[in-house]
């Protein structure tokens, strides 16, 4: 089970907050605005502590223009014990140069966080995805229909197959994936 923290607005303030458990934090990010956040499998008592272990929280944070900034807000979170976070592309466009120069000063300074990058669909999208593939960028998050909220989503199949040919291992067994696309266009239209 992954539970999304959704920042919506403006990068917060985490480091002026002093929280020691999981719980605490996710209360402090819902009191400051957060979105997308249960607690009730997450409170004492609810899970065991396996099921407990077993749980990811992933950051979802919008990217800027501003590269100090995120890693700024990147540093914050890892020392809360954020160990995986999505950088999202919204209404804000970032170009390819900044989102190079960010991926590659990622990879040195934080080489312990798992790192997911969510693109707009756009003209160039291809052309990021490529750049930031061979900077070290090795994981992107696609999104559905349902979900698009500020921008239009990469198709699924469509970034599958860019990965597919920049040779990235998807771990999607092709096959059983356009077969299900297939039935899919064909049931929906």
């Amino acid at each position: 089970m992954v539970h999304y923290i959704k920042i919506t607005e403006s990068l917060p303030k985490v480091t002026d907050c002093s929280t020691e458990t999981l719980v605490e934090y996710i209360t402090m990010l819902q009191s400051v605005g957060f979105e997308g956040i249960d607690l009730s499998e997450v409170e004492e008592g609810k899970l065991s502590e396996t099921e407990r272990e077993q749980k990811r929280l992933i950051v979802k944070l919008p990217l800027i223009e501003n590269c100090e900034a995120i890693l700024d807000e990147i540093g914050s979170l890892q020392a809360k014990g954020v160990h995986h976070i999505v950088l999202q592309e919204g209404a804000n466009r970032v170009g390819e140069r900044s989102l190079c120069e960010l991926f590659g000063q990622l990879k040195q300074c934080y080489s312990n966080i798992a790192f997911a990058l969510q693109l707009s669909f756009s003209e160039d999208w291809h052309h990021k995805v490529t750049a930031t593939c061979q900077v070290g960028c090795d994981h992107y998050y696609s999104t559905t229909r349902a979900c698009q909220i500020h921008s239009p989503y990469i198709p699924t199949e469509k970034l599958v197959s860019l990965l597919q040919k920049l040779q990235l291992s998807t771990h999607i067994n092709l096959l059983a994936f356009e077969s299900a696309y297939n039935e899919a266009k064909r049931l929906f239209g």
